[in-house]
């Protein structure tokens, strides 16, 4: 990368802990472009709960129905489904090697990120990667 190549960032907001489907979005655009992704910034509202027994009650009536409201936990733990999309074992071309910055939405667990977050200056890792 040069100075003058341009930074690609995509840019989301209310996830609400569909991360598999947010990463096949990115993986497609990075192969319909053919450019990589520098950085991924969602701008609240991820759906951080990765303990399921400190849920709001909207995250909980929604993922009711919704199962996938509740996604961010499959990250955070590192399970098959984020290996699938994150892990060591994902093709090159299918790689999505750009970090995920948020920022604090209303749907999320206030007391895990403070945790997290506990004796850190720069950006807290939350998943697995």
């Amino acid at each position: 990368m040069t100075p003058d190549d341009p930074l690609e960032i995509a840019v989301l907001g209310d996830v609400h802990g569909h991360l598999t489907l947010v990463y096949q979005l990115l993986r497609r655009w990075q192969r319909e472009t053919g450019r990589a992704l520098d950085l991924i910034l969602q701008v609240g509202d991820l759906g951080a709960f990765p303990p399921p027994f400190r849920l709001d009650r909207a995250t909980k009536r929604f993922a009711e129905s919704d199962p996938d409201e509740l996604g961010f936990a499959a990250y955070h733990e590192g399970d098959p489904e984020a290996d699938a999309v994150l892990g060591p074992d994902v093709p090159p071309d299918q790689r999505i090697s750009a970090d995920l910055v948020f920022i604090r939405g209303n749907h999320e667990d206030f007391e895990f990120l403070a945790e997290a977050g506990a004796g850190y200056e720069a950006p807290v890792p939350v998943d697995a990667y």
